[in-house]
């Protein structure tokens, strides 16, 4: 939990059955890719990716961690924070915080730009949200209507 702010990317991945294996083949989204959430319109036909922040932060504004099966190294399990003495590299760049929505003709991509998602609650200014259009709202769960 200690680099997931950092480290969230939205992977893609295939298998012959829903509950896997599965077998990574590539990347969708690059980091911060939160609470990643996939639909396909089938009216429009294009599929759709809902993140949390927009997924356009590169490797070089948050040095990666080489994990190692599964884990972070000296990660405290559970913790949001390096545990003391820790010597992780600092994040360099502010991600653009909020709900987005990326685009693809192809299950494949290329992804679209994360289109951001005004969903500030009635009546709240946008720097009560974190000063971006959505920032106020988390976990963005679409419905596709059939028309």
């Amino acid at each position: 939990m200690a680099t997931w702010g950092r480290m969230s990317q939205a992977a893609h991945g295939v298998s012959n059955r829903s509950e896997g294996p599965y077998r990574r083949v590539g990347l969708a989204l690059p980091s911060q890719s939160h609470n990643v959430y996939y639909a396909y319109s089938a009216p429009d036909q294009i599929h759709l990716i809902y993140t949390l922040f927009d997924g356009s932060s590169p490797e070089s504004c948050n040095p990666f961690l080489v994990c190692t099966n599964g884990s972070t190294p000296n990660a405290t399990r559970g913790a949001i924070t390096p545990p003391p003495g820790t010597n992780w590299p600092k994040p360099t760049c502010r991600p653009t915080r909020g709900a987005y929505v990326h685009w693809s003709k192809s299950f494949d991509g290329p992804w679209s730009e994360g289109i951001p998602l005004d969903l500030n609650p009635v009546g709240q200014p946008a720097d009560v949200c974190n000063g971006s259009a959505g920032g106020c709202i988390s976990n963005p769960a679409p419905y596709i209507f059939p028309n």
